[in-house]
Parts: structure tokens; C-alpha cells; sequence
């Protein structure tokens, strides 16, 4: 059976979009009005001593001595797997050295709070200030005439969903969708990947 290359797919397909409603398809994160207020944080206090330049290896050795400390119990623990969650998953930077944002620790004091928290409008935003940045890269390697390696920072995985579902001849080399999978939300998880994601296999 003819299966058509995927630059014919993307040739013949109507103009792709991928913006924030794509995105809170993809990944159910909830978009709204920020409201960040600053105030003592236990987390800010306790474990990370007040410092205010915070960096992402500074919270998962914080998080690897308190979990020995604990035995992986406590509210505490509870706050920094969070933490540990959105800068791992949702908001990931492409130096562990990038300063985490100080009031994302003081939401977390508030369970409530933070999971109410409209994650999807920082989620997109750090994931799509990614996507202009390889661009730029890609664009200047084009007219190097060259090849370069970069890495995508943010939830690159709803970006990575989303193709799947526009474009199956490249969902065909890297995922199989899930069994029954047609009214799954968010549909992020429709998706189990079977390999790596390379680019070059793409050109």
C-alpha cells in the first residue's frame, strides 16, 4: 500500500497550527490570569535557607537529601516532588544553572493553590520561547549551509503529541496510539512512544 513521504504530507496537509489551544488540547493544563503573590514561604525558608538565587540542580539536591532525611514522607517532600515535576516536565530550561522563579516556591506552600494555578499559560509560554529559538538556529544553519545539535526546553512532549495526531506518516516511525484511546483527554495521552525522536531521519 502507498504510503506518501512525509514531506508530501506536510506539502498537501492544510496550514499547521500550533498555538495555545493546541497546546491545552494536548495537555489539559488550564489557561488564565496569573496571580502571584510574594509572602514567607516554608519551602523559600526551610529548606533552601531564604537564598534568592535559586537554580534547578540547587532544588533536586534539596529534594535527594530531604527524601533520605524523610524516607519519602511529609508534607515537605510532597512540595519539592512538585517542584521537582514542574521544573522537570513542565517549565524544563536548557541549563540546570537558569534561576528558578521564587514565587512558583511560595505557591507551593498552598496545595491548593498550586494545583488551581493556570500552569498552562507558563508551560506555553517557556515551551514556545523554545521553539523560536531553534528556529533562529535552524533558519542560520540553512543558510550556513550546516548541521547543528540543540535541544528543546518546556513541555516538549505536548509539542511531540501534537505532531502524532497532524501528521500520522510521522507518528507511523515513532509512537503507536493507545487501544481505544479516541475519547482519552487530555490527548497527550493517547500517545506511548516506541523510540527516539530524530530530526535527521525527518529531513
Amino acid at each position: 500500500m502507498f504510503r506518501p513521504s512525509l514531506k508530501d504530507e506536510l506539502t498537501q496537509a492544510p496550514r499547521l497550527e500550533f498555538g495555545p489551544n493546541e497546546f491545552f488540547l494536548m495537555t489539559s493544563l488550564k489557561f488564565g490570569i496569573e496571580q502571584l503573590l510574594a509572602h514567607n514561604s516554608t519551602i523559600h525558608c526551610e529548606v533552601f535557607s531564604g537564598q534568592h538565587c535559586i537554580i534547578f540542580f540547587d532544588l533536586c539536591h534539596a529534594f535527594e537529601s530531604h527524601n533520605t532525611r524523610s524516607k519519602g514522607k511529609g508534607e515537605v517532600t510532597l512540595k519539592l516532588i512538585l517542584l521537582s515535576f514542574l521544573y522537570g516536565i513542565l517549565l524544563v530550561r536548557e541549563h540546570c544553572s537558569s534561576l528558578l522563579d521564587i514565587r512558583f516556591l511560595h505557591l507551593a506552600d498552598d496545595l491548593d493553590m498550586f494545583n488551581s494555578f493556570p500552569w498552562g499559560v507558563p508551560a506555553f509560554e517557556a515551551l514556545w520561547s523554545s521553539v523560536l529559538v531553534v528556529d533562529g538556529r535552524l533558519q542560520s544553519d540553512v543558510q550556513k549551509k550546516d548541521r547543528c545539535a540543540f535541544d528543546m526546553c518546556g513541555f516538549t512532549f505536548a509539542l511531540q503529541a501534537w505532531a502524532y495526531e497532524v501528521m500520522p506518516h510521522l507518528a507511523s516511525f515513532y509512537a503507536l496510539r493507545m487501544p481505544d484511546s479516541e475519547s482519552m483527554i487530555p490527548r497527550i495521552l493517547r500517545w506511548t512512544s516506541m523510540q527516539f525522536f530524530r530530526f535527521d531521519v525527518l529531513k
